[in-house]
């Protein structure tokens, strides 16, 4: 069953990878979805956190996926709107870098924490990274830009 809801998870995050950057592309703004599928995955962890059911796990997964697949494409663009060209490769590494870090030590540090407390702590605080994440971006795009409206066309800063 875990692999069953694994794979509803990156389905959910593929389709939604498209949705998400043809979202940003087509309306012009790259906040108001990130912000949009940072709300969606933090739903689906709230759910995951409640779930007490398979009915429930699916539709957390389905949120989850969803979320995390809704941010990614919008991210790139964003990222890509705000880099000077000579220094994109290194923010996109960056980017990766730090995806596969928190890819890599989240269950090193979160298997431990589920046999001290359990599950429901653990993904009512995977629930609340998504939302500061959100103001850590809105933040660092303002701190950039002074502005929370980005447009894709615009110079980037330096």
């Amino acid at each position: 069953m875990s692999g069953l809801l694994m794979a509803l998870t990156v389905a959910a995050a593929a389709g939604f990878m498209l949705a998400g950057g043809k979202a940003s592309d087509l309306y012009g703004r790259r906040l108001p979805v990130l912000f949009a599928f940072l709300c969606v995955s933090f739903a689906g962890f709230a759910a995951l956190a409640l779930a007490d059911s398979l009915p429930v796990l699916v539709v957390a997964c389905a949120f989850i996926g969803a979320g995390q697949g809704g941010t990614s494409g919008p991210l790139m663009a964003l990222l890509a709107d705000l880099t000077p060209g000579e220094r994109m490769g290194r923010a996109m590494g960056t980017n990766n870098v730090l995806g596969d870090l928190g890819g890599g030590l989240g269950p090193v540090v979160t298997l431990p924490l589920i046999d001290a407390v359990g599950f429901t702590p653990i993904y009512a605080a995977c629930a609340v990274v998504p939302l500061v994440a959100g103001g850590v971006l809105l933040a660092g795009i303002y701190a950039r830009t002074g502005t929370v409206w980005t447009e894709p066309d615009a110079p980037p800063g330096d």
